[in-house]
């Protein structure tokens, strides 16, 4: 599968020139046969929360942020680091008012899941069916 694209990016471009290709599977990039591979470790819970918050309390007013800030503290450590969790998080809390909306997010069966790609199966389905039907078809 990945041997033709390999072939492909090989033949073009100039000898200077470089490609950057990134994926969270170490089996890929040696099938790229990368040059050089730099390995990118997962936030800390500090990082991790820093990233969620900064999205998901956008504009939220300081007693709202209180209020939530016990929810947003046990969702972000579903994120396990991973910052596209974090932001995906994120951004679908940032559109949840009620500790209600949030108490439901944190306490979805999605959660149950297997991990999936390192545990981002969750969020990106919790945000999917945050979506409107019409939204939703886009990803069919």
């Amino acid at each position: 599968m990945w041997k033709p694209f390999r072939d492909a990016l090989k033949n073009c471009g100039s000898q200077s020139s470089r490609i950057l290709v990134t994926t969270r599977k170490d089996q890929v990039a040696k099938m790229m046969e990368s040059a050089n591979t730099i390995k990118l470790e997962d936030l800390s819970e500090e990082d991790c929360w820093l990233v969620f918050s900064k999205i998901a309390f956008f504009d939220k007013d300081c007693q709202q942020c209180e209020q939530l800030e016990d929810f947003g503290k046990q969702i972000s450590k579903k994120c396990k680091g991973l910052p596209l969790a974090a932001k995906t998080l994120g951004s679908l809390m940032r559109f949840k008012k009620s500790k209600e909306e949030w108490r439901n997010v944190l306490s979805n069966n999605l959660w149950e899941l297997e991990d999936v790609e390192r545990g981002l199966f969750a969020p990106l389905l919790l945000s999917y069916f945050d979506l409107s039907s019409p939204l939703k078809q886009c990803f069919s």
